[in-house]
């Protein structure tokens, strides 16, 4: 190694060139161990997959296994990983690999649950071209996921796709997998009264019992529950109220004429964008009931009736029913 002088003026110059490549040669560091977690942070936020492996990468090596940030760092390379395009056999196996350790080393249940969670979707889509699905792990993880968190939220995540592996089975001609499936989630809602899924739940049942099953007694109870309990995706259920009306109308061997006129009018009053608006106020007429007042169809229809207190205060006066 070369000493400088500071009083050798040649020296002194030799030193600053070599001072400047150095800094030139070697990266900087961050600043602390909170600084890079912040930055590989900041990279999921921006979806940034590749360089959330870069920054995770060595905050995962350099980590203790089950310390709290061996536990973020391994988890979060997993979804980078999981999430990285385009996704290859590498890419999904580095997935399936740091989920795993998690799942086996992580101290915080939280990230083993999700991790559990997020095995089983990798073996229930397709995430590259010769990446073959396995509807049976995927259920395995998510069975493991309610059987070992059975008092936690994700639970009832878990148990509606553990349901979903068997109902996309759609193994006719008798749709064994498909009733397993339905009976499952039923008996998980008859166990769990206040689960926070059970609208999104019943709505997934109707649909099984609808198609493929074309069991329209059950599917309209279950649709009827899935109303009672209000809607997941409130202003978009107008299909659903379409159907449940054909189903009380057309579908039963004893049509119920009510629960049809009861779900023709939502669409007049809830969802008159849905396009079956229209339709509705023809239906209620042919069943020889009132169609309600809506001010979007008021010139197209001007004998409707206010059916609520609301819709009376907003029906134009020449319209109203004491007029």
């Amino acid at each position: 190694m070369q000493v400088f002088a500071l009083g050798d003026g040649g020296s002194v110059k030799k030193l600053s060139i070599c001072l400047i490549l150095l800094s030139i040669c070697h990266t900087p560091a961050l600043a602390s161990t909170d600084d890079a977690f912040a930055a590989a942070r900041q990279t999921l936020v921006e979806l940034d997959w590749k360089s959330a492996i870069r920054l995770y990468t060595p905050l995962r090596d350099a980590a203790k296994p089950g310390s709290k940030e061996w536990n973020e760092a391994t988890y979060c390379l997993a979804t980078a990983y999981h999430h990285v395009q385009p996704p290859s056999y590498d890419t999904i196996q580095s997935a399936l690999n740091n989920y795993q350790q998690v799942i086996d080393k992580a101290s915080d249940p939280r990230f083993v649950a999700r991790a559990m969670m997020n095995l089983g979707r990798v073996y229930e889509l397709r995430d590259y071209p010769e990446d073959i699905v396995d509807m049976d792990k995927a259920r395995e993880a998510y069975e493991q996921v309610v059987a070992r968190f059975p008092g936690d939220p994700i639970a009832g995540e878990a148990a509606l796709r553990a349901a979903s592996t068997l109902v996309m089975a759609f193994d006719e001609p008798n749709y064994e997998k498909v009733k397993a499936g339905v009976a499952f989630l039923e008996k998980w809602l008859a166990d769990h009264p206040n689960e926070e899924l059970a609208s999104v739940m019943w709505q997934y049942i109707g649909d099984a019992y609808f198609r493929p099953l074309q069991d329209y007694k059950n599917a309209l109870q279950a649709y009827e529950k899935v109303d009672k309990l209000g809607w997941t995706d409130q202003g978009n259920q107008g299909p659903w109220y379409w159907r449940c009306a054909q189903l009380a109308e057309r579908f039963l061997d004893q049509p119920e004429p009510e629960i049809a006129a009861k779900y023709y009018a939502k669409i007049i009053i809830e969802t008159p964008n849905s396009g079956k608006a229209y339709e509705s106020m023809q239906a209620l007429r042919r069943l020889n009931k009132p169609v309600p007042y809506s001010p979007l169809f008021a010139k197209f229809d001007p004998t409707a009736q206010p059916t609520t207190q609301e819709a009376v205060t907003t029906q134009p006066a020449t319209q109203r029913s004491d007029r």
